[in-house]
This record gives structure tokens, C-alpha cells and sequence, in this order.
């Protein structure tokens, strides 16, 4: 899920199905989640 409020990013592959959640802090960037973009995204919104 992607939380402008929190600051979460999304980034989608161009070559490849694959989706990248991140953060960007002070020290660095976070890396939340990486997912096949194409299974089902719901399941993403259901896990913690």
C-alpha cells in the first residue's frame, strides 16, 4: 500500500514484473516490499 503520509514510494520495473515499496529517511532508503506485479496485489494489502 502505498501511504503518501508515511512517505512510501512505489517504483515499477520496466523490464521486469516487479514492483519496489520504499522509503526514503534521512540515512538512507528503506526497501519495504518487492513483489511480482503480476499475482494477485490484493494479497499485499492484507499482510502486515
Amino acid at each position: 500500500m502505498v501511504d503518501q503520509e508515511l512517505g512510501t514510494r512505489r517504483y515499477v520495473l520496466r523490464k521486469f514484473p516487479y514492483t519496489v515499496l520504499y522509503n526514503v529517511g534521512d540515512t538512507g532508503v528503506i526497501i519495504e516490499a518487492v513483489f511480482h506485479a503480476r499475482q494477485q496485489p490484493s494479497a499485499w494489502f492484507e499482510r502486515d
